[in-house]
């Protein structure tokens, strides 16, 4: 078996220090990450309508109604009743 030199040493320790700073980034934010604006479905949900109208969204968390509400750049999306304006999470049933 051969003994690590100094150098050695130090080219392990780096290598160790990338590998475990590669995986670390790697890693998704916890709860899925930062949202970036509403879903397709909420979009969808606001086609043929207009700013103020009433839609509702089906998601694997029941059922939402809300308000078509202009996103920036984007268009009409449907925004849940109830919410605060920066979202979060649905509600739980």
């Amino acid at each position: 078996m051969k003994h690590l030199t100094p150098r050695r040493s130090a080219m392990f320790g780096l290598g160790a220090v990338a590998l475990a700073s590669s995986l670390a980034a790697a890693d998704p934010p916890p709860n899925g990450g930062p949202r970036h604006g509403p879903p397709q479905v909420a979009f969808d949900a606001c086609a043929n309508r207009t700013a103020g109208a009433a839609c509702r969204v089906l998601t694997p968390f029941g059922e939402l109604h809300g308000t078509c509400t202009t996103v920036p750049e984007r268009g009409l999306a449907c925004r849940p009743d109830g919410r605060a304006p920066g979202g979060g999470p649905p509600p739980r049933r």
